[in-house]
């Protein structure tokens, strides 16, 4: 293993089978263990990830999905009618979903061996991007009420309105939802 904590295995002597594989390190059972890889997968073979982004607006969204395995592999779609699809290769992925005014979606580890679908609602409120609803995107709304303000615009109608002030009054004290 690395400094880094990557571990590379040199030299697999591999059965000319065509089996396919996958590569988990450590654990005493699948569900402790860490997918590393796969082993005979073909470069070409992809998957769709798809779903719907439910939420308090008809603004974008953006679904993004990145290798845990190999961090420059992004693959990232947005969608304003909240359906998504995204074909990518056989992987463990960072998924994550944002929108403007929101808070986020986060799901640390998405195994796709297989076309997938997950559906996501996101809360709105966050006009500030910190993760939470409180005080401060409170006080932006009640400020910029009545003007033309993308980044409070909660539910993207165009202006700061009382559905916007009411929707963070709904929502207050709610966070980012991350699951492993």
């Amino acid at each position: 293993a690395g400094a880094d904590g990557t571990a590379a295995f040199n030299k697999i002597l591999l059965k000319t089978d065509g089996v396919q594989g996958t590569v988990y390190l450590g654990g005493s059972d699948l569900a402790a263990a860490k997918l590393l890889g796969y082993v005979n997968k073909t470069s070409d073979e992809k998957f769709t990830v798809s779903g719907t982004v439910t939420s308090e607006s008809a603004v974008e969204a953006n679904v993004t999905l990145t290798s845990t395995t190999d961090e420059t592999k992004v693959f990232t779609v947005t969608t304003a009618s909240g359906e998504y699809t995204i074909s990518v290769p056989a992987d463990t992925y960072k998924f994550v979903v944002t929108k403007n005014a929101h808070l986020s979606y986060t799901k640390k580890a998405l195994e796709v061996a297989a076309d997938t679908v997950k559906d996501v609602t996101l809360v709105g409120g966050d006009t500030n991007a910190d993760g939470a609803i409180n005080f401060d995107d409170l006080s932006t709304v009640i400020l910029k009420y009545g003007t033309a303000d993308n980044a409070s615009d909660v539910n993207g109608d165009g202006v700061i309105g009382f559905d916007d002030l009411s929707k963070i009054i709904l929502n207050y004290g709610s966070a980012n939802v991350v699951e492993d």
